[in-house]
């Protein structure tokens, strides 16, 4: 079982992307709720999953110590900024199911995401729907 913490810059994508996550077989998605500390101590998450927000806002030391870091930020950025947690991948917001749910399984296996092209040392898998979940959504263009 691979243990997610979804945190994102709201809590309605938050719920969308935990319940994409724990569709998939093996993935026990939680939602991080600033303040709650629902791992005991010394564990926490195998994969945390934040948007850039997310992201840069936490930057300085605010991640779990054992987490991987998956970035969910759009294809267009370049070059996130350098921080000190474990990032392992960046995805872009408009992934499908599948390509999110491999994409955690993977980084949680100690994968880091490389882009293809080899250009920004990490890959966008497509594109995370911004449709709730269960929605099915045309392939942006």
């Amino acid at each position: 079982m691979v243990h997610v913490m979804v945190s994102m810059s709201g809590l309605r994508r938050s719920e969308v992307v935990a319940g994409i996550l724990d569709e998939a077989g093996g993935i026990e998605a939680v939602i991080d709720h600033p303040g709650e500390d629902i791992y005991d101590a010394g564990t926490g998450p195998e994969v945390l999953v934040v948007d850039l927000e997310t992201y840069l806002s936490r930057k300085k030391g605010g991640f779990p110590p054992t987490a991987k870091v998956l970035v969910i930020a759009p294809d267009d950025e370049v070059g996130l900024p350098a921080i000190e947690g474990p990032l392992y991948g960046v995805i872009g917001p408009g992934a499908g199911t599948l390509e999110l749910q491999t994409a955690v399984k993977a980084v949680a296996n100690g994968v880091v995401l490389k882009e293809e092209s080899g250009s920004q040392g990490f890959s966008s898998a497509k594109r995370i729907s911004r449709c709730a979940v269960r929605t099915v959504c045309a392939p942006e263009n």
